[in-house]
């Protein structure tokens, strides 16, 4: 009678196992059709590509990143100090240019400086002003589904799967030992089952 509880247990684990081994692995092998007509077989991923790259690509846009945020996290007071400073640098640099070379230094430094100045508050001011303007025009040209499905199809199928397994690999090794334990839990209710009626018979 102890065979039953060795041999169910043992045979029960390595089916679930293996079953569930054998199905993350069709997740994404094989990358191309394989057999014959109607029963060819295709790995998930490679064969609902687009699908799943353009559904994705919604997902990120819809429930995680919105354009209005992600913008709102780039156009920042630092920002607006950043290219009023970068505005009155290029302003000055011209000017400068422009300045006739027998004009005195002094002269030239503090024209120049003084141009420099203006342009970096009239910038500032103007941005202000134009946050909110800017940031709907930025917004409205942000298409982070196209751009997230883009990225996912350029991937070659072995950089996807590199992808795929580099973030879930825990996961997918938890799902291939719960298969096992399940199938010997199963093979232990057998064992039990065919014991109780070997008994009663």
């Amino acid at each position: 009678m102890i065979l039953p509880w060795l041999l169910m247990p043992a045979v029960g684990a390595l089916i679930g196992w293996l079953t569930n081994a054998l199905a993350i692995t069709l997740l994404f092998r094989p990358r191309r059709p394989v057999g014959p007509g109607p029963f060819r077989l295709w790995g998930l991923l490679p064969r609902f590509r687009s699908d799943l790259a353009l559904r994705v690509g919604r997902l990120v846009q819809d429930e995680l990143v919105d354009s209005t945020d992600l913008v709102d996290r780039i156009v920042t007071p630092g920002l607006r100090d950043q290219v009023a400073a970068s505005v009155a640098r290029h302003a000055a640099a011209r000017l400068r240019e422009s300045m006739p070379a027998l004009l005195p230094r002094p002269l030239a430094d503090a024209v120049t400086g003084v141009a420099a100045e203006l342009s970096r508050r009239e910038t500032a001011a103007w941005l202000d002003r134009s946050t909110g303007e800017l940031k709907d025009l930025i917004a409205s040209g942000l298409d982070i589904a196209g751009l997230v499905q883009e990225r996912l199809e350029a991937l070659n199928l072995e950089e996807l799967e590199r992808l795929v397994r580099g973030v879930a690999a825990r996961e997918l090794r938890y799902i291939v030992w719960l298969g096992g334990l399940i199938g010997l839990l199963i093979g232990l209710l057998q064992a039990a089952v065919f014991t109780l009626f070997v008994g009663l018979g």
